[in-house]
């Protein structure tokens, strides 16, 4: 979808610029969120380096990164049908990237490549790759294969060793605009507009993420529904006791993604408790203010100060890889007693 791209002027162009001047790091990491373009770019990239025909796609692209590419030769639909031998794709087997997957990669690493004039190896995820696997591929990526190029992908950079980090330059993503977010929605749903501008607006600026809150079991429905039992279920003063609070952390603390989902939605929840009186426009849960403007009565500005710190502090703890569980019973603890 040509919306994810054309917010993303500067690393576009950047990889442009690099390409047409032949100055092409051996190892780049793109960040950002899910869903804001960067595994088409890298697939663009590896089609780039490696395209066989007239660099003249059959419609205007959505920046002239694209038109590096034809998008009809033979490497280039190779690469578009993830069968091109010499263009790795890898991605975390459950929930880790493991050391026998790096170690499969530097043995291939040791044969010419078979077809590409540029062999390319992207990683998916690359923050979830297990100590033993990340410190397999630095060592690839201090002594890289001659005409060889990695792309790391990531939401985190701060997830990947600083050692990989230092070897790789970094290639950064923005967010989408909420709008564009929308329309996206609403191009690929029947997603009324209100519903779409709630989800967009509570998306962070990621496609892949609004679309995850509306395809899901249940639809948009479901999601809305556990939308409003978390904020309703949130230890708060006056909201329950210690074995509800407890209780609280233990649901989330279940999956460490849906846990940093929540955690993003309860900050915004908090935010519009902040915001829900003095400057209404701001408010992200519009569909929910009667219930923000009777929460936000309960607690002055400090408080809920407070407690967004609480949560900024327990999210940014989780995607450091902190012990789940335990981490959100504090943070549960803390927003009782704020």
């Amino acid at each position: 979808m040509l919306e994810h791209f054309r917010e993303q002027e500067q690393p576009l162009s950047s990889l442009l610029s690099m390409t047409q001047h032949e100055t092409l790091p051996h190892a780049l990491l793109f960040s950002g969120p899910a869903g804001t373009g960067k595994a088409e770019a890298a697939l663009t990239l590896a089609q780039s380096l490696n395209c066989q025909g007239p660099t003249a796609p059959s419609e205007p692209p959505a920046h002239p990164f694209f038109s590096l590419r034809c998008g009809t030769c033979r490497s280039c639909r190779k690469i578009e049908a993830g069968i091109h031998p010499d263009i790795r794709v890898i991605e975390p087997d459950g929930a880790h990237i493991k050391i026998a997957q790096i170690r499969d990669l530097c043995n291939t690493l040791l044969a010419k490549p078979l077809e590409a004039t540029h062999r390319v190896i992207v990683i998916r995820e690359a923050g979830r790759m297990n100590r033993e696997a990340a410190n397999a591929l630095l060592k690839v990526l201090e002594e890289p294969p001659a005409g060889t190029f990695f792309v790391l992908t990531t939401c985190q950079p701060s997830e990947l060793l600083p050692t990989v980090l230092s070897r790789c330059q970094l290639i950064a993503f923005r967010p989408l605009e909420q709008e564009t977010v929308v329309r996206c929605l609403m191009a690929e749903s029947d997603l009324p507009h209100q519903q779409a501008e709630t989800v967009a607006a509570l998306s962070d600026g990621s496609f892949a993420r609004a679309r995850e809150m509306i395809s899901g079991k249940g639809g948009v429905d479901a999601w809305l529904a556990q939308r409003n039992w978390l904020f309703t279920a949130l230890p708060l003063p006056g909201r329950g006791d210690l074995s509800h609070a407890l209780a609280f952390a233990e649901v989330l603390g279940r999956d460490k993604e849906k846990a940093i989902r929540s955690l993003s939605l309860i900050g915004h929840y908090l935010h519009d408790l902040m915001v829900c009186r003095i400057d209404p426009e701001r408010v992200v849960n519009r569909d929910l203010m009667p219930q923000l403007e009777a929460d936000a009565a309960r607690f002055d500005m400090s408080r809920l100060t407070a407690m967004a710190d609480t949560v900024r502090d327990t999210l940014q703890r989780i995607e450091g890889n902190t012990v789940l569980r335990h981490t959100l019973e504090v943070m549960a603890l803390k927003l009782m007693q704020s």
